[in-house]
């Protein structure tokens, strides 16, 4: 079994870029970029990745070294005190600042923002609650902003020598409704080929704590994902969330492919490079 630390990358990714706050180029669109606790802390390199595309397309960034996590962790252990920190810390943080969109690389965070902040926010002053119903609308998924929002295509439809299959994460398919636009993205980089697996929506078995507090459960969805009928030939798995990589299945490590990341975020934006 391949050890749960692979690739992860050591230091914190926020603190070494530090605050940012750059000015809207051609584009004429501005976003705060939220990276999410594993793209500021595991898979920083994601976020490496989200900052070249924005930059390759002269997009305007904010980016607090402080933020909170989106909360949803907490939220999902029961801890609504603790959920309510963050979620009022990061409102202080972003409310004042002037965006077209909010913009995370993990589909948890986008649905944290879009939608349990407000659903959430009853025990919250009045102030929040009104700041939080104004942020809501702005929160977008990465492959949504480049696909939907910047109408980036292809010139030509790669078939790369690497054969590569592509597996759903559950918040970006089921709660944000995003499916083709990752797709899309991979399909743009002339590297890599990409093949449908079998049941590419049926969830990995992750679900945040849901691993940890139900094991034995979360261990046989991995399984059966790992014999489903994957695409012959593939050689890559990609996948949408980082935290499905964290979770690292044992089950996944049985099947007959390499697991190569750190996802198809990456593999976008070497194709926009």
């Amino acid at each position: 079994m391949t050890d749960a630390s692979e690739g992860i990358d050591a230091a914190d990714y926020r603190p070494s870029v530090g605050d940012v706050n750059t000015p809207m180029g051609k584009s004429r669109i501005k976003v705060a970029f939220f990276p999410g606790c594993l793209g500021d802390k595991i898979y920083t390199n994601v976020s490496e990745a989200c900052l070249k595309v924005f930059d390759y397309h002269e997009i305007g960034v904010f980016l607090s070294d402080n933020y909170a996590c989106c909360g949803m962790p907490a939220l999902a252990s029961g801890d609504r005190q603790g959920f309510e920190k963050m979620v009022m810390h990061n409102v202080d943080i972003l409310k004042d600042q002037n965006y077209d969109y909010i913009v995370t690389p993990c589909s948890s965070c986008t649905v944290a923002i879009r939608e349990f902040w407000a659903q959430f926010s009853d025990n919250l002053p009045p102030r929040y609650r009104d700041a939080i119903n104004a942020l809501a609308p702005k929160a977008i998924d990465i492959n949504a902003l480049l696909v939907d929002v910047l109408h980036v295509s292809p010139k030509t439809q790669a078939k790369g020598q690497t054969k590569v299959t592509y597996h759903e994460s559950c918040h970006l398919q089921k709660s944000l409704g995003v499916s083709k636009q990752p797709r899309d993205l991979i399909r743009m980089n002339p590297g890599y080929n990409l093949v449908e697996m079998a049941e590419a929506n049926r969830c990995c078995g992750c679900g945040g704590s849901f691993t940890l507090t139900h094991y034995d459960l979360s261990l046989k969805m991995g399984q059966r994902r790992s014999e489903a009928d994957w695409p012959a030939q593939a050689r890559q798995y990609r996948r949408e969330r980082s935290c499905h990589r964290f979770r690292r299945l044992p089950g996944l490590h049985d099947a007959a492919f390499r697991y190569a990341g750190p996802e198809q975020r990456s593999c976008s934006g070497q194709a926009h490079h």
